[in-house]
């Protein structure tokens, strides 16, 4: 787990630094304001000589805002890594979303403290489908982040808060928590035709029972706000494979005038076909 009491505090710091493709934007903390510095291109070279050296260091060392926006390889076996990686990645966005460091860390910490209280680590993306498998949840989590990281380089998508789809994509399957059991059942081996034991997961009744999407953003939502695109998205991001004929309008009018809705859609169903 991520320990966010070892993050040095915002608070220490002279300069401030946020990522933009290659670039790192350079502020200078005055006050409560961040004031433009410079921008500088040497994302992983040396800053040593830099006025911001010393706290760019810190930062990189210690902040997880340093991470978001960096592709997570989620095929590592490693699954500690992959969960230090995940807990990362959405404390960092969560603390850029809010002003507030305090509000940002409190936040945080009771989301990760939820999850590690539950099988979103460990359980599968689903039975039948995509990432069948222990682990296949928090694998198909990071690779929807990867695949928002490439997607919002499209024109298309200039006008998206990168920060707000980020989190979106590690959280739109909120739903799957605690749905899927694992059990032993039994298959016939075609090569010896003696029937074997083998682990499965059936799927049991959710607790929330609002819908797919409706289920991922309500359970955020109790851990901190979302912006109105950021529940669109996450309300529609199965697209016309979770919607009846009826919600077809409300559907439509999300994708045309919310990006990040199609955004979500086009991310999730590239992390079941690109691997």
């Amino acid at each position: 787990m991520f320990d966010i009491a070892a993050m040095t505090p915002k608070s220490e710091f002279n300069f401030w630094f946020k990522r933009e493709n290659d670039c790192w934007h350079i502020y200078k903390i005055t006050g409560d304001k961040l004031d433009h510095h410079c921008d500088f291109y040497d994302c992983d070279g040396s800053f040593d000589a830099m006025e911001f050296g010393n706290d760019f260091a810190k930062f990189k060392e210690t902040r997880p805002e340093y991470t978001v926006g960096r592709p997570i390889n989620a095929e590592i076996t490693d699954i500690d890594f992959l969960k230090t990686a995940f807990d990362k990645l959405i404390t960092g966005a969560i603390l850029m979303q809010y002003e507030k460091e305090d509000v940002g860390i409190r936040c945080a910490e009771r989301f990760i403290k939820y999850l590690h209280g539950t099988d979103f680590y460990t359980a599968p993306g689903s039975i039948m489908y995509h990432d069948a498998e222990p682990t296949g949840l928090l694998r198909h989590s990071l690779r929807t982040y990867n695949n928002i990281i490439d997607l919002l380089e499209l024109p298309k998508f200039s006008t998206v808060d990168k920060v707000e789809a980020y989190i979106a994509a590690l959280i739109h399957d909120l739903c799957k928590i605690g749905i899927y059991k694992p059990y032993m059942r039994n298959v016939k081996n075609d090569e010896t035709g003696v029937w074997e034991k083998v682990p499965s997961f059936k799927r049991e009744d959710t607790a929330i029972p609002f819908g797919h999407g409706t289920t991922s953003m309500f359970m955020a939502q109790k851990f901190f706000k979302l912006t109105m695109e950021q529940a669109l998205a996450i309300r529609w991001h199965m697209g016309r494979w979770n919607s009846c004929e009826k919600e077809a309008p409300e559907l439509c009018i999300a994708s045309a005038k919310y990006p990040m809705v199609h955004l979500l859609q086009y991310a999730d169903q590239l992390s079941i076909t690109d691997y």
